[in-house]
């Protein structure tokens, strides 16, 4: 979507671009369970439509200083898109994404993120590895390009996670807009 994307937020306010993902997702409501939008690193037109059209948000941070640094951004923006045009917005949770186990550093750094955020860091984190950089390249889920790969099976492991957290959401009272559907979007901004 980094094609269809614009920096002055006044501009897009002012004629209400930011809306756009919202009513572009609502035909899809009734054709699927879930809808992820992935949006580029930075606040913009495209993320601030993905976070007023979303019910939940995903945030992947890498494990370290400047995986972090945007952290602060992203969270006033969910906060000023969840005041101002999407109440029902939640967060998800951090997603430690391009982690390197070996690593003591990214270890240490994953660690403090976990003291700081608590339960909200997802206990899924996404290796550094290239058979998902393949699947981005080929725009193919990595579920569907490498099926019985370590990576599909972390996937599968996040999805279930996500499913989880939704599902915790609205047993704690936090329905989805459409009450007689399954979440429909999720953003992941990052």
């Amino acid at each position: 979507m980094s094609s269809a994307d614009l920096s002055q937020q006044l501009a897009w306010e002012e004629n209400d671009l930011h809306l756009s993902l919202r009513e572009a997702r609502r035909p899809l409501a009734s054709q699927y369970d879930l809808v992820f939008i992935d949006c580029p690193p930075r606040i913009s037109l495209v993320s601030m439509s993905a976070l007023a059209a979303a019910d939940g948000l995903i945030i992947p941070l890498e494990a370290a200083d400047w995986g972090a640094q945007g952290v602060a951004q992203v969270t006033e923006a969910f906060k000023y898109v969840r005041g101002r045009y999407n109440p029902k917005l939640r967060l998800l949770g951090y997603l430690v994404s391009r982690f390197k186990r070996a690593r003591a550093l990214q270890r240490g750094y994953r660690q403090q993120l976990t003291e700081h955020f608590g339960c909200q860091v997802f206990d899924t984190a996404v290796p550094d590895q290239a058979a998902f950089e393949r699947s981005v390249c080929l725009r193919v889920p990595i579920t569907e390009h490498a099926p019985d790969s370590a990576a599909a099976g972390i996937a599968r492991e996040l999805f279930d996670e996500v499913l989880a957290r939704i599902e915790q959401g609205r047993a704690n009272g936090e329905e989805p807009r459409d009450t007689n559907a399954r979440p429909n979007a999720l953003a992941r901004i990052g």
